[in-house]
């Protein structure tokens, strides 16, 4: 199972591409609890986590899902977790203006351009922030 793991601060990012997906249901217990044990057991042995973290799990047909974690309390030898899910989330990458073509859904925000992510390009993903590029972003295509 090919994670990429990161640290944003105080989060943890997980990244697990839709392709090293193939076995995991998002609905089913088993298979996320399974899922949740590998990531924390890498990051417990690499960053050193333990208490209490609040997880965030962005799903993404297209992409595959990113994970949140961040360790809040960090007292005891445990690992305690709260365990939040947005099915169906909404990714963007940003774009050059000169490749709009190549894109359906595009949207100007803060002096940058953006489309919905139906495929892999070499931009950072925008998941959180998805929603307000839309909602406050001038659509161009």
């Amino acid at each position: 199972m090919g994670l990429i793991i990161s640290k944003n601060n105080d989060l943890y990012i997980v990244k697990l591409y839709k392709n090293k997906m193939q076995n995991i249901d998002i609905f089913n217990i088993d298979d996320i609890s399974i899922l949740f044990k590998k990531v924390l057991v890498k990051l417990k042995n690499k960053y050193d986590i333990s208490g209490f973290c609040l997880i965030e799990v962005f799903v993404n047909e297209y992409y595959g899902m990113i994970v949140e974690i961040d360790n809040i309390d960090k007292y005891g030898k445990d690992i305690d977790v709260n365990i939040k899910f947005h099915i169906d989330s909404l990714f963007m990458n940003e774009i050059n203006d000169y490749d709009m073509d190549r894109y359906e859904d595009c949207y100007f925000y803060k002096n940058k351009y953006y489309s919905t992510y139906k495929n892999i390009n070499d931009s950072e993903v925008i998941y959180k922030e998805a929603y307000r590029i839309i909602k406050e972003g001038i659509k161009i295509k």
